[in-house]
């Protein structure tokens, strides 16, 4: 209200302590910055990050108990699309992998 009223505008360190922005870093690193969050993005299921969207932006028009009851319906939604089984599946197996030690012939 304060911008609004006053047509004051705020530096970058106000706007990320009061979540206008989530981080701020040097400009000279702004593209690699970038690149790793929406590389983290595409990591996760495609599904998963359609019915996160659509979620958070529903929250914005919900009562905190329509938006609890929300992120409930979310997360059966999900899990009807097989997409976390699958990632939990690929996890174990990653992680499987990683475990094994090598077995000295001899």
């Amino acid at each position: 209200m304060e911008m609004i009223y006053t047509a004051n505008f705020m530096d970058h360190e106000d706007a990320h302590r009061l979540g206008f922005v989530q981080r701020v870093v040097p400009v000279e690193s702004l593209d690699e910055c970038v690149d790793q969050w929406v590389q983290s993005i595409l990591a996760v299921a495609p599904n998963a990050v359609r019915l996160q969207k659509k979620l958070v932006h529903d929250w914005e028009r919900m009562s905190l108990s329509d938006s609890v009851q929300a992120g409930v319906l979310a997360i059966g939604a999900a899990h009807e699309s097989g997409e976390p089984k699958e990632r939990i599946r690929a996890y174990l197996e990653e992680k499987k992998q990683r475990v094994r030690l090598p077995v000295a012939l001899g």
